[in-house]
């Protein structure tokens, strides 16, 4: 009977042991990993003197890549779909690289579904990496904004400005200074360059997920760009410094 006892405690013990090594890491476990970068399994852990980075090496507890760089500045990329929205990745990269200190990306294509059958869409998904990194984040940097980039077809838009827009910016149901600021700038990029609402009625990302996660208000920034922009900024250098130059305009 003791023997038995004693097995039954040990099959407990080890399934909640692989249980607390899978579970997601909560906002404030990744408060302190941003305060002392360090292994974080399931991912796998890359560190050099500058950059720690998480690697999904499979879609367990949704997957998702991370970069932190503590000497960069107080704000973090997003990329959702990396592989559904072409180019975001890179374009995201050059913004982390010269400007923020935080980026995340998805690690498996939107329409993927993980073991439990959820949806790997991180503008729909509501636990992972992604999300708590965000919040840590934001937690440790009270002024951080969130710059999240989104790619759009021109083609697919429904009003007349859609389909000649190159830049979309939202923050939600309605604008802000910032945001009308941001927009003015990318101007300079494209004179179809328009803020949500009032300027455009689509592509505001009002039912991304992110709307509903405790962030700091008015921080969040949904930016969509075209499939022709996003080429563009992948290939002219100078062209993607006038846009860091305008997210840096509003910090």
């Amino acid at each position: 009977m003791k023997i038995h006892n004693l097995f039954y405690f040990l099959v407990i013990f080890a399934s909640s042991q692989a249980l607390a090594q899978s579970s997601l890491p909560s906002v404030t476990q990744l408060q302190a990993w941003f305060k002392k970068p360090g292994p974080l399994p399931p991912w796998r852990y890359l560190a050099t003197e500058k950059l720690h980075t998480l690697v999904a090496n499979s879609d367990e507890l949704g997957g998702n890549h991370l970069w932190y760089r503590p000497a960069g500045s107080t704000c973090a990329v997003s990329v959702p779909h990396q592989f559904f929205d072409k180019n975001t990745l890179p374009i995201g990269q050059a913004v982390f690289a010269q400007m923020c200190q935080l980026l995340v990306s998805n690690s498996h294509h939107r329409n993927h579904q993980d073991e439990h059958q959820e949806s790997m869409d991180l503008s729909k998904r509501h636990n992972s990496l992604h999300h708590n990194a965000i919040l840590a984040y934001q937690a440790n940097f009270k002024d951080a904004k969130v710059f999240q980039l989104h790619g759009f077809s021109q083609s697919k838009r429904s009003t007349d400005k859609g389909k000649l827009a190159d830049f979309i910016v939202s923050q939600g149901t309605v604008s802000t200074p910032k945001l009308q600021r941001l927009a003015r700038c990318l101007t300079a990029l494209s004179p179809h360059s328009f803020y949500y609402p009032e300027q455009i009625t689509e592509l505001g990302g009002t039912k991304n997920v992110l709307h509903q996660l405790p962030l700091i208000p008015h921080s969040f920034y949904h930016i969509e760009i075209s499939a022709i922009m996003r080429q563009r900024l992948t290939k002219e250098s100078q062209l993607m410094e006038q846009f860091i130059l305008c997210l840096q305009s509003i910090r």
